[in-house]
């Protein structure tokens, strides 16, 4: 007769079982049957309910006066000129937005191209944009993307040529996260304008709404509406004060920071994110604002993160009164099996770049609400 000892649950002690979700201990059998059997486990209810939030990122809405702007737009058949930020872009997208500017004509400008690397491929940072657009159903091609850096007043000649000859005389909506560059891009479109209508450029409320837009006109009928930025609810830039925003927004390239993180070893970004190794290694290559502190420290096999002496440490730059215990985070499983090229974003902050050999695990925690991305396309982004 072989014995067999019972795994429980570390938080609350039910035995472990995948059988029955109704039933104490339950645990999805993806997850027991990739634990070893002296590795911390949670059951289901525990790790979402007592210890972490696993829920998905909250999900961006707009106004009622922004829809009815974009259903003006559709009826009339408008280009959308819709602004991104490249440094974080992955989770700025809106569900509804997308739904309604579905079937027309967009314009991408890709802001804050001097960020990234200087030797990522401008081709191939296009085609990841436009890859990236298409998975959210929007007919863009590399074709259909200007990579500016708005940050500082750059030549968008380019990007008025094809404005001019993507509108087809229509009128265009310019859209994008708040932070994204718009003003910025604005503001470089007037100083290069020149008024072909006897119309002046004005500030009011949109037609049927109280939404606030400036209007350009481009011809004696049509208009490029400015529109107001759409929510980053999703983005540590919603959450953080002025100062800490200061030190997580770069303001040259970033340069990858490599290492390698192993099991049992965490990795911190200042003390906003956390990256448990909890199976195998990866070799990372880490992209965030050089301001940035990135700490390593240990996780003692067969414990769980001491989060009071982990969120304690000095050094942590910035360091956010927002997160002061475990049950701030919401976390993450990432499984990589024999994955090479992913990267691995949080919305707002930066992004990782991972290569492992061999099958890995890992544990990302980030403050709740706040979005995270896979991308398999690594190589737009990490050059």
């Amino acid at each position: 007769m072989e014995m067999k000892v019972v795994r429980r649950c570390f938080s609350c002690g039910a035995p472990l079982q995948d059988s029955d979700p109704s039933r104490p201990g339950y645990i999805d059998p993806a997850v027991l049957a990739r634990r070893s059997e002296d590795s911390v486990v949670y059951c289901n209810s525990c790790y979402e309910k007592r210890k972490f939030n696993a829920t998905p990122a909250h999900v961006s809405g707009i106004s009622k006066g922004f829809k009815t702007m974009l259903l003006d737009a559709r009826a009339s058949d408008s280009l959308i000129v819709y602004v991104i930020d490249l440094f974080s872009f992955e989770c700025s997208f809106v569900v509804e937005v997308s739904s309604l500017i579905r079937g027309l004509p967009i314009l991408v400008i890709a802001n804050k191209r001097d960020l990234l690397p200087k030797d990522c491929d401008d081709e191939a940072i296009k085609k990841y944009v436009a890859a990236r657009f298409k998975g959210e159903g929007l007919p863009v091609d590399s074709s259909d993307v200007v990579l500016t850096s708005l940050s500082s007043f750059c030549d968008i000649s380019e990007a008025m040529g094809l404005l001019e000859l993507k509108r087809r005389r229509h009128d265009a909506y310019l859209i994008g996260a708040k932070m994204s560059g718009k003003s910025f891009f604005v503001s470089s479109f007037i100083r290069l304008f020149s008024n072909p209508s006897k119309k002046a450029i004005s500030v009011s409320d949109y037609p049927g709404t109280d939404v606030r837009v400036m209007a350009i006109p481009l011809d004696s009928s049509s208009c490029l509406y400015d529109t107001p930025g759409t929510d980053l609810s999703n983005s540590y830039l919603a959450y953080l004060q002025p100062s800490e925003i200061e030190k997580i927004v770069p303001k040259k390239a970033v340069k990858g920071r490599k290492g390698e993180l192993k099991a049992s070893e965490i990795l911190s970004v200042g003390n906003l994110a956390h990256l448990e190794a909890l199976q195998g290694s990866a070799k990372l290559v880490s992209h965030f604002a050089p301001d940035v502190s990135l700490k390593k420290g240990n996780v003692p096999a067969k414990k769980e993160i001491d989060w009071d002496k982990l969120l304690a440490r000095s050094g942590f730059v910035p360091r956010s009164s927002l997160l002061k215990e475990a049950t701030d985070f919401d976390a993450f499983e990432l499984d990589f099996h024999h994955e090479k090229g992913v990267d691995v974003g949080i919305a707002g902050l930066g992004w990782w770049h991972f290569v492992s050999k061999k099958e890995s695990c890992f544990r990302l925690y980030v403050k709740k609400g706040v979005g995270v991305y896979l991308s398999r396309e690594a190589k737009a982004i990490d050059g």
